[in-house]
């Protein structure tokens, strides 16, 4: 294979895992696709901003190195570097560096794949120097004893994942597909973070843990944009206080950075990420005033996104009927439909589905007529309806207290099998639960536009 070498390898002379991974490497056919270098000291004492390798056309640089951990978990390990706070283990305090997310996920993803028995694989939270490189960085780890740095099966698998990883760095680089994100919250191994990364395209930078939420300023935050190239922000949300997800999510709004949730980035999947963030732009104004996830769908297919929206009414009739399943057909059947049409939707003040949506321009016409006869379709199943040009009429029953009462029925479990459509004896008498209900009638129009308007009115 005929490629200049893009990545520079480091090793320190002093850390046994460094070392033999290093010579695996050396040893290998590969390892002219490197540049090398061995130094005599500690890797995060290095004060070197390492220019001249630039000059030499070296795009990243990948240190390889043993990980000491109270746990004594053997672990394979990947992260940036640099100090939230203090510098008690090297480099600068409040001083990050350089990474590359698209890099350091295409190592964990081929650690992933290699991972010896009884290992783990896991990103770790920016934790330590140096912070003085020009180069973009990051750390491959062997953890968590002398036991573990001193593995050959473990030092192997850590060589062909960095040799993978140079191997398919043009595409890396070219393609860009993975997604840069900083994250935040969590603890020392991210949990959430790797998760998110082993199952999505989500790639990490700089990752700040819970116990140093304290240290974050809009300085910092700023530092781990730039020195992760981050196109969105990701919230580990169950181990933060409301108030701290506010604050984060508050900054990532003035850098006009989506928060996203694991399962918009595994849904993703081939989207380009671009014509998402585009996407969400588009509702912005529309969800001002609230909180909401968004929830892609086959997006792969919206190459010109627009919103698109749908009375209120009309949606939560169809969500309503939607939380009341039969045995037959115990699921959704809304939320059903959506996630088979190319769209996104949106969810928030505990509705699952609000009444906007992205879709492709070109289908604009298509998808209002899908959802709204959706909606109309899922409603007529629960109530007496009639949907001719363009209006929908539903007679629905209510439960009547007053009528109920006049049988010398009162609250208690009568109400509730009533109410459900079972008859009840009272009195010797069998009272059905029609004798009990009043009628109502709902209009729903559905204008030319997708715009509807309802009017209410009660038969007795």
């Amino acid at each position: 294979m005929s490629l200049s070498p893009t990545i520079l390898l480091v090793s320190s002379m002093h850390d046994p895992a460094g070392t033999l991974i290093h010579s695996f490497i050396l040893e290998s056919t590969y390892a002219s696709l490197f540049s090398h270098l061995i130094v005599s000291r500690r890797l995060v004492e290095i004060d070197d901003t390492f220019e001249t390798w630039v000059n030499k056309g070296i795009t990243c640089a990948i240190f390889l190195s043993r990980h000491a951990g109270k746990g004594a978990v053997p672990t394979l390990t990947v992260h940036a570097t640099g100090n939230y706070g203090s510098a008690d283990l090297g480099g600068e305090p409040g001083t990050l560096s350089r990474t590359d997310p698209h890099l350091m996920h295409a190592a964990f993803t081929e650690l992933a794949a290699r991972v010896p028995e009884g290992y783990t694989v896991s990103y770790e939270v920016t934790h330590h120097g140096p912070t003085s490189l020009v180069l973009p960085s990051f750390f491959v780890e062997i953890g968590s004893t002398e036991r573990e740095w001193h593995d050959k099966r473990a030092a192997q698998a850590v060589a062909e994942a960095v040799i993978e990883v140079i191997k398919k760095s043009k595409y890396v680089y070219e393609e860009r597909d993975s997604i840069p994100l900083i994250g935040f919250g969590g603890s020392h191994y991210a949990a959430r973070q790797t998760e998110v990364s082993r199952i999505s395209r989500g790639a990490f930078g700089h990752i700040m843990p819970t116990r140093q939420i304290v240290c974050l300023t809009d300085e910092l935050f700023t530092q781990m944009v730039a020195m992760s190239q981050a196109e969105g922000v990701y919230i580990d949300k169950k181990s933060l206080s409301n108030a701290e997800i506010t604050s984060i999510a508050q900054l990532a709004a003035a850098y006009d950075l989506p928060v996203v949730s694991q399962t918009e980035l595994v849904h993703l999947k081939g989207a380009s990420f671009s014509v998402y963030r585009f996407a969400l732009s588009l509702v912005s104004d529309i969800f001002s005033d609230m909180t909401v996830a968004a929830h892609p769908h086959h997006i792969e297919e919206l190459t010109h996104p627009v919103a698109l929206t749908i009375n209120q009414d009309l949606v939560l009739e169809a969500q309503k009927v939607d939380q009341k399943p039969d045995d037959k057909n115990n699921h959704n059947t809304f939320l059903d439909t959506i996630y088979r049409i190319p769209c996104i939707h949106f969810s928030g003040n505990g509705i699952a589905v609000l009444n906007t949506f992205i879709v492709d321009e070109s289908s604009i016409a298509q998808r209002t007529d899908e959802l709204i006869q959706a909606c109309v379709r899922i409603i007529c199943t629960a109530h007496t309806c009639t949907y001719e040009d363009g209006v929908l009429t539903m007679r629905k029953q209510r439960f009547n207290p007053a009528k109920a009462k006049d049988f010398g029925i009162f609250p208690g479990p009568a109400y509730g099998k009533l109410m459900s459509g079972q008859s009840i004896i009272q009195d010797g008498c069998e009272i059905h639960p029609d004798m009990v209900m009043d009628d109502e009638e709902y209009t729903i129009v559905v204008s030319s536009d997708a715009h509807m308007e309802k009017s209410h009115n009660m038969r007795l």
